[in-house]
């Protein structure tokens, strides 16, 4: 979360302690309370709280309590639930005072019980159907863009500055990687028989 120049708070709210979201003075506790969130994601996979609108996901992070991690993460032990708890306490004064005091707990209530689940192997790549090429044939030229980047579009200027022209570069270095992935032969069509 941070604060624009009209000072209001930005920030994904997924995140967002309690007391952010209810405009109240906040402290390091509620950058925990986010950690916390991030924790719960990163290890189930899922965001403690969810809503079908920032309404619904406002309310939930005021109300609800974080659901059960294991329930979410069959592979997490249960001990991770109470560490969660307390670090999504809605009251600040609930919630661990430190980061490392959070990472401390956390690390005890897996420390040798868990067990990752393996990772799938990768789905084995499948080529392109032998109809995928270009629209216009296989040989078709990407057209370089229209307009001008270099140029001001409301006063004509020149505004090329290294920026600019490092964009430009990295523009067409990812055209010329996509026509190089995408440039195959396209299948001849079967001979015609010759008439007799």
């Amino acid at each position: 979360m941070s604060l624009n120049w009209t000072g209001m708070a930005v920030g994904t709210m997924l995140y967002f302690s309690p007391e952010s979201i209810e405009g109240r003075d906040f402290d390091i506790r509620a950058d925990i309370y986010s950690l916390g969130c991030t924790a719960f994601e990163l290890l189930t996979g899922s965001a403690p709280f969810a809503g079908n609108s920032i309404t619904a996901l406002m309310s939930a992070h005021l109300t609800q309590p974080p659901p059960p991690a294991g329930r979410i993460a069959p592979h997490l032990p249960p001990t991770v639930d109470s560490v969660f708890a307390r670090v999504l306490a809605k009251n600040p004064t609930h919630r661990f005072s430190s980061a490392t005091e959070f990472v401390d707990a956390l690390e005890g209530a897996v420390a040798g019980r868990v067990t990752v689940p393996p990772t799938p192997p990768p789905a084995p790549r499948v080529p392109p159907p032998a109809w995928a090429c270009f629209p216009t044939g296989c040989h078709a030229e990407l057209r370089q863009p229209s307009y001008r980047p270099d140029r001001c579009l409301d006063c004509g200027r020149d505004r090329t500055r290294r920026g600019d022209r490092r964009v430009r570069i990295d523009a067409q270095k990812t055209l010329n990687l996509q026509r190089l992935r995408t440039h195959r032969r396209c299948p001849q069509p079967p001979p015609k028989a010759a008439a007799s």
